[in-house]
């Protein structure tokens, strides 16, 4: 037995007795608000309230509630439910519902309820939610797919051991603050921010199966300029035999950014690179996919976020150590996960 707010015992799941029931719809008859009925009845306000609009649904107090019939789920409507999660992850199970009842699948009399989808896409479909992966429309035109093509058809007889990936990320010292906290009903969670500086790192990279070539780390954000200098001290690094990371026949795959194809970066990195006998190769628009320094600088800024007040105090250390952790194995898999290997 349990007590209400109102001070009367019941049972959890049991309806009121029959006579205070007839006591409710009597006094609501007469004309009573349900607070001076809840008063008289010493039945909570929500009750009296349920009980009056059982009553005038159905026009007894003797019936049940009125339940829905389960709904046979065919194969008709596991087929549609599937079609509209590929086409569309994130619908919501409201409108795979509404879709079921437009498309003619089902009529709204024997269409699942939301629990029922719910059941149907993780017992029967064994669907996951999962984080989406967004990818633009514009990365789906013939052009861009023309440029995947001449893409592969560029890397396709080239030994992935002379391919070496460049890519710039950005390191924004604002990201340590957090924007949630606890604090008492009536009063503002309220917290002095950690460092409210809006300055940024950028992090230039270039790796290879074999490791991480070389990389820098610039004060701001980067250009042309620093693009260029960036090529001209990795063309002059070498490994720890004294080996040139960059040798003849080998191959740069970067990305479209705007100052990559700028009106001398462009044509003068081509000229810096073809002097050393090593080829420049675009990779096509909206297809990140492709670059392995996306998944080095994955785990660069997962390195960063779990000693922010390391990043804080030596920025630039930080970001070595965090480039360090990259092993020649993680690297390897890279290449691999990116379809080079």
């Amino acid at each position: 037995m349990e007590k209400s707010k109102a001070g009367r015992f019941y049972k959890r799941g049991k309806l009121l007795q029959e006579e205070l029931q007839c006591r409710i719809i009597d006094n609501f008859g007469e004309g009573k608000s349900v607070e001076k009925i809840s008063k008289l009845t010493n039945v909570d306000i929500r009750t009296v309230n349920k009980t009056i609009q059982r009553y005038m649904h159905t026009g007894t107090i003797t019936d049940k509630p009125y339940r829905r019939p389960a709904v046979l789920v065919n194969e008709n409507i596991l087929t549609a439910i599937e079609y509209y999660l590929y086409r569309q992850p994130s619908l919501y199970h409201k409108e795979i519902q509404n879709k079921l009842v437009n498309d003619g699948i089902c009529q709204p009399d024997n269409v699942p309820s939301v629990v029922s989808i719910c059941r149907i896409i993780t017992k029967k479909l064994c669907f996951k939610r999962k984080k989406l992966t967004i990818k633009a429309k514009e990365g789906l035109t013939d052009q861009v797919q023309a440029k995947f093509d001449l893409f592969l058809h560029n890397i396709e007889n080239i030994n992935p051991f002379s391919i070496h990936c460049f890519d710039e990320a950005s390191v924004v010292l604002t990201t340590g603050n957090r924007k949630y906290g606890h604090s008492l009903p009536s009063e503002r969670a309220f917290e002095i921010q950690r460092y409210a500086s809006n300055a940024n790192y950028t992090i230039n990279l270039m790796q290879s199966p074999l490791g991480i070539d070389y990389f820098n780390i610039i004060d701001g954000p980067s250009n042309g300029l620093h693009l260029l200098n960036f090529f001209i001290n990795a063309l002059q690094e070498t490994d720890v035999h004294g080996n040139a990371f960059l040798t003849p026949g080998d191959v740069v795959v970067m990305d479209n950014c705007g100052f990559h194809h700028g009106r001398f970066t462009e044509a003068n990195l081509r000229n810096i690179l073809q002097q050393h006998g090593i080829r420049l190769v675009f990779q096509p628009p909206y297809h990140p996919e492709l670059n392995t320094c996306e998944l080095s600088f994955s785990k660069i800024k997962s390195f960063l976020r779990r000693f922010p007040d390391y990043l804080h105090e030596y920025t630039e250390l930080a970001i070595c150590d965090a480039v360090n952790d990259i092993s020649r194995s993680d690297c390897f898999g890279y290449f691999q996960h990116c379809g080079y290997m």
